[in-house]
């Protein structure tokens, strides 16, 4: 398993939650905000931990904060700029907004084959789960050139690199369910215990 000296965890907390009508990170499930989820998630995986989004609404967290060097790239965005401030090798990107998600499949994509640049996930034959995500910090200047080239999707950073793609298993399928509206948060309630 890849140790925490060679990981930056990012933690993408800065879209828009336009759907959300509020920041979405701040919000709370079982009395605990998304951002606070997924901050106690990986913070035992990491050597240094960063939170891609606005500055001012996050100074709590006492975590160190990054607003996008290159501003309204989405996700990204987010993991371009941790790049640029990471010392390690590996960047651990979580959203924020995914607060049923569980150590053990951290440690499934932490424990993959130190060659591997992209380590992410597949729902099905169709459909790709990008996040958690583990990223090398050697393909910045890939993410670079993508942004540059204006292909801001995670998909196409799989193109031409040494990527690996783990299976989730139906019976994980509720940890990867994602927050998008209020009603979201009602609905993950009965997962929780």
């Amino acid at each position: 398993m890849i140790e925490p000296k060679d990981i930056t965890g990012i933690i993408l907390a800065g879209g828009k939650s336009s759907r959300f009508g509020s920041n979405k990170a701040l919000s709370c499930l079982n009395g605990v905000s998304l951002l606070q989820h997924a901050i106690h998630l990986i913070h035992p995986f990491c050597s240094k931990l960063m939170i891609s989004g606005n500055c001012s609404e996050y100074q709590h967290t006492n975590t160190i904060c990054l607003k996008d060097s290159i501003p309204d790239l989405g996700p990204i965005g987010g993991i371009y700029t941790a790049m640029l401030h990471a010392e390690t090798r590996y960047l651990l990107c979580v959203t924020c907004d995914m607060p049923l998600m569980q150590t053990g499949l951290i440690v499934r994509l932490l424990s993959v084959d130190h060659n591997t640049e992209i380590t992410y996930w597949r729902e099905n034959q169709s459909g790709f789960q990008f996040f958690p995500l583990l990223i090398d910090c050697h393909l910045k200047s890939l993410l670079k050139n993508n942004i540059d080239n204006n292909l801001l999707k995670i998909k196409t950073l799989l193109i031409n690199t040494k990527s690996h793609c783990l299976q989730i298993d139906p019976s994980e399928n509720k940890f990867f369910l994602n927050i998008n509206q209020k009603s979201d948060i009602e609905e993950l309630m009965h997962y929780v215990s």
